[in-house]
C-alpha cells in the first residue's frame, strides 16, 4: 500500500515536473511550427501569383506579334491548361476576340473546369485594370491580371487569370512533417522532465536520508546527555569527594564523544550540500 502511495505520489510529481517545464516548450513550438508554416504557404502563394503574372505579360508579347484578326491561332495560344490558367482577348469595342476553350481542357476535373469556369466568368464581368488576388484560405487561390497589346489591327486587351492550389498541394506534406516535429517535442518535453525529476528524486533521497541520519545522532546524543546530568547532579550533591576525580572523568569523556558526534552531524551536513549541488 504504501509502495503504491508513493508510486502514485511520483508519478503526480512528474507530471506537475512536465506541466511547468515540457508543456510550456511543447505550446511554444507548436506556435513556432504554425507561424513557419503560414510563412512558407505566404511565400509560396505569392510565387505563385507572380509566376502567373510573369505568363500573362510573356503571353502578351506572343500575341502581339499575331494577326489577332485570326481566332483560331490566337486561341491556340491560349491553351494554357499546363499553367492552371485560363485566358479571354477583347478586342476595343469590347468584343471577345478569342478565349480559352474550357473543352480542350481534357486533364481537368470537373472541380477545376468549374473552378476555370467561373473564372472566365468573372473575366468577362469585370476587367481589372491590374493583378489582384482572390483569396479562400484552405482551398484554391485566384489570380487576375490583364495586358493591353498594341498591333496593326488595333488594340486589343488580354485578360487572364490563374489558380493557385497551394494548401491543397502542401496539406498532406506540412501535415505529415509538422505532426512528425510535434511528435520529437513532445518526446524532447518528456525527456526534459525525466531528468527534472530524477534530479527530484535524487533531491528526495538526499533529504530523507539527511533526516534518518539527524534522528539516529539524537538518539545517539541522547545517552552522553543522560550520563552528563547524572555526574553533574551527584557532584553538585557532593556525594563521596573521593569519587569527584572519576566523575570528573565520566564528564569529560561522554564530552569528548558528544564533541564527536557534533562533528560528525557537521561532516555529514557538509557532505549533503555537496550531493545537492
Amino acid at each position: 500500500m504504501m509502495k503504491n502511495n508513493r508510486n502514485n505520489r511520483g508519478e503526480h510529481m512528474f507530471l506537475k515536473i512536465w506541466l511547468r517545464t515540457g508543456l510550456p516548450i511543447l505550446l511554444i513550438s507548436a506556435a513556432a511550427l504554425f507561424l513557419v508554416a503560414g510563412l512558407l504557404l505566404s511565400a509560396v502563394e505569392m510565387l505563385g501569383g507572380q509566376r502567373i503574372g510573369q505568363i500573362g505579360t510573356e503571353l502578351a508579347l506572343i500575341l502581339s506579334k499575331q494577326d489577332l484578326t485570326d481566332r483560331a491561332a490566337a486561341e491556340n495560344n491560349l491553351r494554357l491548361e499546363i499553367f492552371h490558367m485560363i485566358g479571354i482577348l477583347f478586342d476595343e469595342d469590347g468584343n471577345v476576340a478569342a478565349e480559352t476553350k474550357l473543352s480542350e481542357y481534357t486533364g481537368a476535373d470537373e472541380e477545376r473546369l468549374a473552378s476555370y469556369q467561373m473564372l472566365r466568368e468573372r473575366l468577362l464581368e469585370e476587367r481589372t485594370g491590374k493583378l489582384v488576388k482572390g483569396f479562400y484560405p484552405f482551398g484554391e487561390n485566384h489570380w487576375y491580371g490583364e495586358q493591353r497589346i498594341q498591333t496593326p489591327q488595333g488594340t486589343y486587351t488580354l485578360c487572364y487569370a490563374g489558380v493557385t492550389s497551394t494548401w491543397a498541394g502542401w496539406r498532406d506534406k506540412l501535415l505529415m512533417a509538422g505532426a512528425g516535429i510535434f511528435a520529437l517535442m513532445a518526446l524532447l518535453t518528456v525527456g526534459i522532465a525525466r531528468s527534472y525529476f530524477k534530479i527530484y528524486k535524487k533531491q528526495q533521497a538526499v533529504e530523507e536520508n539527511f533526516r534518518q541520519q539527524v534522528n539516529t545522532l539524537a538518539h545517539r546524543l541522547k545517552t552522553p546527555m543522560m550520563v552528563i546530568s547524572g555526574y553533574s547532579e551527584n557532584l553538585l550533591a557532593e556525594i563521596q569527594t573521593e569519587k569527584r576525580a572519576q566523575y570528573t572523568q565520566k564528564l569529560l569523556e561522554n564530552v569528548h564523544k558528544m564533541n564527536g558526534l557534533v562533528e560528525e552531524m557537521l561532516e555529514y551536513t557538509a557532505r549533503r550540500q555537496t550531493n545537492l549541488h
